[in-house]
């Protein structure tokens, strides 16, 4: 699951960096908690899964607007 977020390209712009690469991680945590979700049992886990699913698509739409709005700007030498 970490291969997507390792695949992000680096632009040298550490806010556009962190934003991207955190995107990745959060749609990560999204896939694992409906794994969870399809095929756990336990129903503190599957409460637990509900909860990161909500909270991770919130900050998912939120990095991606910021994304859209920002440009990449590498650091000049």
């Amino acid at each position: 699951m970490q291969q997507s977020m390792m695949t992000q390209p680096m632009t040298g712009d550490t806010d556009h960096d962190f934003t991207s690469m955190m995107r990745e991680h959060h749609r990560e945590a999204v896939d694992m908690a409906r794994a969870e979700l399809q095929n756990g049992r336990d129903p503190e886990l599957q409460k637990m899964a509900r909860k990161i699913i909500t909270g991770q698509e919130k900050e998912i739409g939120q990095l991606g607007r910021w994304l859209a709005c920002h440009l990449a700007k590498p650091l000049q030498s």
